[in-house]
């Protein structure tokens, strides 16, 4: 069995850029700050849906986002990764999102407020 890829491999072009990104986005995870900034849920907590209301059973860390014990805080399923959900917390009627990525987070908290705008 041969160590090395067989398949043809474009040298030159927009391509080749395409078939490089694919093959190193196949090849890695999430990079680094994606696994700071979420949580990974199994399989049956993620079914529960894109966006789950939960309480914080102990303090923990997000990316800049600090969930104190007892809190109430938003898991909001990423766009991107599936299975990996961005923490949005609501604390003295502004809203903080675990994603470093401003569109990422932006959209996120646009997610939530209209979710509560639609239960109120």
């Amino acid at each position: 069995m041969s160590r090395f890829n067989t398949q043809p491999v474009a040298r030159t072009g927009a391509r080749s850029a395409a078939q490089a990104r694919r093959l190193i986005a196949a090849s890695q995870g999430p990079a680094k700050f994606i696994l700071e900034t979420t949580i990974k849920l199994v399989p049956e907590q993620a079914a529960k849906g894109p966006i789950q209301d939960r309480r914080a059973t102990e303090s923990f860390r997000r990316g800049d986002v600090v969930v104190l014990a007892g809190e109430s805080f938003y898991l909001v399923e990423s766009p991107k990764f599936i299975g990996r959900f961005y923490i949005v917390l609501e604390r003295g009627g502004r809203f903080q999102c675990s994603s470093r990525e401003d569109a990422t987070a932006a959209q996120c908290i646009g997610l939530i407020r209209e979710m509560t705008a639609q239960v109120a």
